[in-house]
């Protein structure tokens, strides 16, 4: 007797290619790196007359940056590009947000530092109902910390909210940034600002040195639909922003929890610049070079091209890079939508199909 594999249904989605499933579903925060509003007088405070945009706001909030608050709640320090929130003392910043999924997995990730003065910040963020971090802490003066947390949405929409607490009634404050918010299953290694959607509210034409979660070299920043010089026309593959790198430069960071001998499968979404010279891109994760290809750009509703690399860690951390090579005068890459996945060892995959195939036959028989 000869099983017939496909009959089940589920035995052919289980064959299908893991390139074919989408890694990162960003979810829209209006705002999320605080960039949309100039406060120009010190030391930033937040009112009714300069709200944060997207944010209602209690308590002593505001946005620090360059424009005459300067960096009083930061210690003259930042994380992504020029502009932080920050929440001095007990307070919150919250809005609603929707296009969840109910019943999907999603990851949260935050960017928190506690100001050199007395007292320790102790934050929570919840979405709606549920609780995604709760009684986090920040030592005063310590470098930026990034916080990310898991969760299953119970609700399509409903309030993200950041709350600050100080014990002691002491100052406290608590600086945040890059707040982002993405579906993903939890096969995927976690990566910090996977689809760029921190940069949302770039002037023209979005460089931008400092990305949460990234260190980069060259000229590297953000474009979005209405200020997309360096990306071509069309849809942006995942949510609403990709980077870009411009002639030579590149963005980086080290990617952790990945287990030795294990095949891992690394995708992103890329392309050359419009009406310039190709643009010449390399990839490489943990000194393996994934990728080192000169692009053709392309355009219209799908414009962007598919890169899908298997690799095997030998490590339990690696270094992720993505390089721009200038190409003639002036040459520009852009891209989005990275992941990295556990691949399936084939015969845990082999075993699952011919367990299913074998379940729907017998349920068959017994008919």
């Amino acid at each position: 007797m000869r099983l017939k594999l496909a009959s089940t249904g589920i035995s052919a989605l289980l064959l299908a290619p893991l390139s074919s499933m989408a890694g990162v579903m960003s979810v829209a925060i209006v705002n999320p790196s605080f960039h949309a509003d100039a406060f120009t007088t010190f030391p930033g405070y937040s009112g009714p007359g300069n709200p944060i945009t997207g944010w209602t706001s209690t308590g002593g909030t505001g946005i620090n940056g360059p424009d005459g608050a300067g960096y009083p709640f930061s210690d003259d320090t930042r994380v992504d590009g020029s502009r932080l929130a920050f929440i001095q003392g007990a307070g919150s910043l919250s809005q609603t947000i929707s296009g969840l999924i109910a019943g999907q997995r999603y990851v949260y990730q935050g960017w928190f530092r506690g100001r050199s003065t007395p007292g320790v910040p102790v934050f929570s963020v919840t979405y709606d109902v549920q609780t995604l971090l709760s009684g986090a802490t920040v030592a005063p003066g310590s470098p930026w910390q990034p916080f990310s947390a898991s969760f299953i949405a119970g609700s399509a929409s409903g309030p993200l909210s950041i709350v600050n607490t100080v014990p002691n009634g002491q100052d406290g404050t608590l600086a945040l940034d890059s707040m982002l918010l993405f579906s993903q299953s939890a096969d995927y290694v976690n990566i910090w600002n996977p689809s760029f959607e921190s940069g949302t509210s770039y002037a023209f034409p979005g460089y931008e040195g400092t990305i949460a979660g990234w260190t980069a070299t060259g000229s590297t920043g953000f474009n979005f639909a209405g200020n997309n010089p360096f990306t071509p026309t069309g849809a942006i593959p995942d949510g609403s922003t990709a980077a870009f790198i411009q002639n030579d430069g590149s963005l980086s960071q080290t990617l952790t929890g990945l287990t030795a001998g294990q095949q891992y499968l690394l995708e992103l979404d890329y392309n050359s610049r419009q009406n310039y010279a190709q643009g010449h891109l390399q990839v490489k994760l943990g000194g393996v070079s994934l990728m080192d290809s000169f692009i053709d750009a392309v355009s219209g509703t799908d414009p962007f091209h598919r890169l899908s690399a298997s690799w095997t860690a030998g490590g339990d951390s690696a270094l992720l890079e993505i390089i721009g090579i200038k190409n003639g005068a002036d040459s520009a890459i852009a891209f989005d939508n990275i992941s990295l996945r556990a691949v399936p060892e084939p015969s845990a995959t082999l075993s699952a199909v011919l367990g299913l195939s074998l379940a729907a036959l017998r349920r068959r028989r017994s008919r």
